[in-house]
């Protein structure tokens, strides 16, 4: 969480920037291993807005593919997903 206030702090509280998209990507994946489903998809679903507005909500983006897939683990873990 340190890393996303400084980032936040560098590039402004409104910022729409790769390394604060990484870093809300990053905490996902760290709430979710301590079992944080409700954080973990917050920072998933904020990472996923910003690499949309970033890259575009139709680009082919390796980054974008990472979150989708780490935001389909959350909601299968939650049990939101259907079978």
């Amino acid at each position: 969480m340190e890393s996303l206030a400084m980032k936040y702090a560098l590039y402004g509280k409104d910022a729409v920037h790769p390394d604060i998209a990484a870093s809300l990507h990053a905490l996902g994946g760290v709430l979710q291993a301590l079992g944080d489903l409700p954080g973990a998809r917050m920072r998933l679903e904020a990472a996923l807005a910003m690499k949309y507005a970033l890259y575009g909500k139709d680009a082919v983006h390796l980054s974008i593919a990472a979150t989708l897939i780490n935001l389909g683990n959350v909601l299968s873990d939650s049990g939101l997903l259907l079978e």
